[in-house]
């Protein structure tokens, strides 16, 4: 019998993310929407976790550690020296810890509980001789809801590789806030075009805004499609206007929980969650037709409003590429590359990738 591991609270927003907003490295301003609820200095152990979210043997959890030291040391690099100054080791790492902590979020785990529990109840109900169970009742969940998304990690991660880093630099007394979702991803090539039926990371136009530090940001964008103006890959903000835009992103794309510095001017915020327009994640599993028809669909969380983001310029030839609007958008060149058996992957994202092998034996 396996035994339980200590770890019993594990973060899904990992403690040392979480501190390079910190004033003190111990706690951190936090925002909870279902109570409304602000807390000025909410405690780093108790925040952004879930009671054996990954498994009570352990495993899942220690894997992440093994990584977050990594992952610390090169956002610290960053945000220290104000720059991207990555080798490409780096750079895959930085593929890793953005994906990786998209799928490892207790939103992902919801709503892979929601889509096996109403699967099952579809399945049921599917049959007359069974008694019919109503979508909202609880009958089946995962026991690791993310373990499938985080380890389809060594297949997405290659597909990410066209994509390049900007660092944002928030030049204004205004401070980036970040939240229980914080990689957002966006798509403001697919938005233009009013196209608004879901993208992921390897759809053409995509983009990701991941905040590192109140004046710290990552972005990765796809360079055929997007121009930004930048120095050695940096781009300083100094409009407070732009900064108000990212956060309200930032807003958008959280679950339950906003966090901040702790000294983070609560005024803004309260203007921020003024915004009554933040929009409700569509997380139909399934849909049902006037013939009594189902369907059933696994959600992908993305932003579905365009923030008409004024730095980003799309270039002008990504005009001629063909949107259909109610149809899946095209997909990159590297993901359709990669369904081709002669297709090498680089050797330097295959050795990040064997170093991060989801060596975990597989649960339901």
């Amino acid at each position: 019998m396996t035994s339980k591991t200590e770890k019993v609270y594990q973060h899904f927003v990992p403690k040392f993310y979480l501190r390079l907003f910190s004033t003190n490295r111990n706690s951190i301003g936090t925002y909870v929407f279902g109570g409304d609820k602000y807390v000025k200095n909410a405690p780093l152990d108790s925040v952004g976790g879930e009671k054996y979210l990954y498994g009570e043997d352990g495993q899942i959890e220690d894997w992440f550690s093994e990584f977050e030291g990594i992952w610390d040391n090169v956002l610290k690099k960053i945000i220290q020296t104000n720059s991207l100054k990555i080798d490409k080791e780096d750079y895959v790492s930085l593929l890793f810890f953005i994906f990786l902590s998209d799928a490892r979020s207790k939103n992902i785990a919801d709503i892979n509980n929601k889509f096996i529990n109403e699967l099952a109840i579809l399945t049921n109900n599917v049959d007359p001789k069974n008694k019919k169970i109503k979508f909202s009742d609880k009958i089946v969940e995962y026991k690791i809801p993310n373990y499938y998304p985080i380890a389809s990690a060594e297949d997405v991660v290659p597909i990410m590789v066209d994509l390049k880093f900007v660092l944002l630099i928030n030049n204004t007394s205004s401070q980036f806030i970040t939240s229980d979702c914080f990689v957002c991803k966006y798509n403001q090539f697919l938005l233009d075009k009013n196209h608004i039926v879901g993208y992921g990371y390897g759809t053409i136009g995509f983009q990701c805004f991941v905040p590192i530090s109140p004046f710290h940001c990552l972005m990765l964008y796809d360079p055929s499609i997007y121009e930004l103006k930048t120095n050695k890959n940096i781009l300083v903000i100094n409009n407070s206007k732009e900064i108000y835009k990212l956060n309200k992103l930032f807003y958008y794309n959280s679950d339950k929980y906003l966090f901040f510095n702790n000294n983070y001017d609560k005024n803004r915020l309260d203007v921020l969650l003024k915004d009554k327009d933040k929009l409700k994640e569509d997380d139909n599993t399934v849909l049902k037709n006037n013939d009594n028809q189902y369907l059933l669909r696994l959600p992908n969380r993305c932003i579905k409003k365009n923030f008409n983001i004024n730095f980003i310029k799309t270039k002008k030839q990504s005009n001629k590429i063909k949107i259909e609007i109610n149809k899946s958008a095209p997909i990159k060149p590297i993901a359709e590359r990669l369904n081709d058996d002669k297709y090498e992957t680089p050797k330097h994202v295959l050795k990040e990738i064997e170093g991060k092998k989801f060596y975990v034996q597989k649960k339901g």
